[in-house]
């Protein structure tokens, strides 16, 4: 009966279905506490939901009540952070866009989604820009929304700034989608701030991300270093040879691995160093002689050959493909060989959203920390009108320029 469902289902629910669950539990949620929210936007194009409580606030009065001295040192990196991210967004921008035109891709980014639009049936999960599996990005928004709004809450009461509420947030574009964290400080009280102090309170949710993004990729080279005792690399391995490759017909297996090359009476065993070959100083001129095991069958065979020009990528090649790093766990350590791997994805998962999103806050947007940021410099030079004035136009410039980023065959001259 489940074969018979799981057939009829589309792709696209197959793949998303831990998505389309959570988006189900989600709804019912808000629908019975619905008079406990507050409705911001235009319902249901594009809105947020917020329920409202003071989850936390006390928390951050603690911590900004100790230690004073350095959640002042804090507020004035977040200050230098807050500035430079914010003027430099745009230039940033505009030279991504080029140096994604000039090299030709069809896409510098999109949207941190966990759809995923390819054939689960294939186990294709291609189809979207940047795919994030499910529970990596629930538990990762979760963690990054927490960390950036008691960023923002720790300064705001270090500066005596009032926080009116504190809780949850739901993104939505008819059904609610992303979750995520607020503070709401008073805006009046934080306007009579001076502005630098305005500017800390903006730019601290950023360098919280941008701080645990750093904590996590130090974890990472940590964890990196670790794994050197509990796994082997045996080589660059490969799972199929192209029938115009002149290592076709020599090789009688395709799954196989790499584990030397001998060029010019020079013998390479290190797998990173025989990668690195094959990438930068592959010759269609020079004979190479590779050692090439299959270890399920336990054979090995050495094999002479001369790479092949190929004429549209304007290299040589040697015409294998799959080709990844054959990282195995040594005997015995099968279990802790697991850990690693495993919490290496959540690591590498959490720098990158922390620092993305903490980078993205940035940007001089209508709804972000980088445009509330542009409007309390602006404010230095001209009234408010004016400079919200400001805000728009530079809003209107970067998402133009995210929008052209993402699909560069819009511009005229692209295609």
């Amino acid at each position: 009966m489940l074969d018979v469902l799981y057939n009829l289902l589309p792709n696209f629910v197959i793949n998303n279905v831990e998505f389309f669950v959570f988006i189900l539990l989600l709804s019912i949620f808000l629908y019975v506490k619905r008079q406990n929210l507050v409705l911001l936007g235009s319902f249901p194009l594009l809105y947020m939901l917020q329920y409202k409580t003071t989850w936390g606030i006390n928390l951050m009065k603690s911590w900004s009540k100790k230690h004073p001295s350095f959640w002042k040192w804090v507020a004035y990196v977040s200050v230098v952070i807050g500035i430079v991210g914010t003027v430099l967004m745009v230039p940033f921008l505009i030279w991504q866009l080029f140096f994604i035109v000039d090299q030709g891709f069809d896409s510098g980014g999109g949207l941190v989604l966990p759809i995923n639009t390819g054939d689960a049936r294939a186990g294709d999960i291609s189809g979207v820009i940047f795919y994030v599996p499910f529970w990596y990005w629930l538990i990762a928004i979760l963690f990054i929304a927490t960390v950036h709004e008691f960023g923002h809450g720790v300064i705001a009461e270090r500066f005596k700034v009032k926080i009116k509420s504190s809780g949850f947030a739901f993104l939505g574009l008819i059904a609610p989608i992303i979750p995520a964290a607020f503070v709401e400080p008073d805006m009046e009280d934080l306007a009579k701030k001076k502005r630098w102090q305005q500017i800390a309170v903006l730019g601290a949710g950023p360098l919280a991300n941008i701080f645990f993004a750093i904590i996590f990729l130090i974890m990472i080279l940590g964890v990196g270093m670790y794994s050197n005792n509990v796994y082997e690399d045996r080589g660059v391995a490969f799972s199929e040879i192209s029938n115009t490759s002149a290592l076709y017909g020599l090789v009688p297996f395709d799954n196989a691995t790499i584990t030397q090359l001998n060029v010019e009476n020079i013998s390479i065993t290190d797998p990173q160093q025989i990668f690195s070959y094959f990438m930068l100083n592959l010759s269609n001129q020079t004979p190479l002689t590779l050692s090439i095991s299959n270890f399920e069958l336990d054979e090995e065979i050495n094999v002479t050959f001369t790479p092949i020009y190929n004429q549209e990528e304007d290299r040589a090649m040697i015409g294998i493909f799959g080709v990844r790093r054959d990282v195995v766990a040594l005997e015995g350590y099968e279990r802790t060989a697991r850990v690693v791997e495993v919490s290496s994805e959540w690591l590498f998962w959490l720098f990158l959203l922390n620092f993305g999103i903490g980078i993205m806050n940035l940007l001089p947007l209508w709804i972000t920390d980088g445009g509330q940021i542009l409007r309390v410099m602006l404010n230095k030079y001209m009234d408010e009108k004016r400079a919200m004035f400001g805000v728009h136009v530079v809003s209107l410039i970067s998402l133009v320029l995210i929008v052209v980023t993402i699909n560069p065959s819009l511009l005229p001259f692209v295609g």
